[in-house]
């Protein structure tokens, strides 16, 4: 057997075994350097290529590299157009509809399991909790109080404030209960 069909073989040994680096393309195009020369022209009102990598905030010597590569550093590009406070959707997406998920949408990252860290915040939310419960006349029970957790748990990124949340909850479990209590 020759070295090249060793090699050959080798080869194909290794591409079966390493299967994340074959066939994993991105379906999304994104803009070539012309296209994004051309974008990055509008958004800086600049013509020359010097003037336009300077707006972006990087030397004219990575747009020489970038052509002599043929392929643009994306991460470089978008640190740009965000320091100068552009849509990456504008920029990378122009005519499509993209989806923005509303918070209610987004799910809650849990971090490893720690246990003294779960204890800790549920004693908070507890804290929180009962006393809203209690000013808005509703029993603090074992389902009120889950009620309210599950809604304290729920607090992602400061999208609302967790005491005005809750508040809430405990105005509408006042409410639900008022309307139990009507009921014939």
């Amino acid at each position: 057997m020759s070295n090249d069909t060793k090699n050959t073989k080798n080869e194909s040994l290794d591409m079966s075994r390493n299967k994340s680096h074959t066939g994993m393309k991105s379906k999304v195009e994104l803009p070539d350097l012309e296209e994004c020369m051309y974008r990055l022209r509008l958004l800086s009102g600049e013509h020359k290529i010097s003037h336009v990598m300077r707006w972006l905030g990087v030397s004219a010597t990575t747009y020489a590299n970038w052509k002599r590569r043929g392929k643009v550093n994306y991460s470089t590009l978008v640190e740009g157009l965000l320091r100068n406070g552009i849509s990456l959707d504008w920029f990378f997406a122009p005519n499509q509809r993209l989806h923005y998920p509303q918070p209610g949408e987004l799910g809650e990252v849990r971090p490893g399991y720690d246990n003294r860290v779960f204890v800790d915040k549920t004693l908070a939310g507890l804290a929180v909790a009962e006393p809203i419960l209690k000013l808005n006349g509703v029993p603090v029970t074992e389902q009120t109080k889950r009620v309210m957790l599950d809604t304290f748990m729920l607090e992602r990124s400061n999208v609302l404030d967790i005491k005005t949340a809750l508040e809430q909850v405990g105005k509408a479990l006042a409410v639900a209960m008022n309307n139990q209590q009507q009921e014939p």
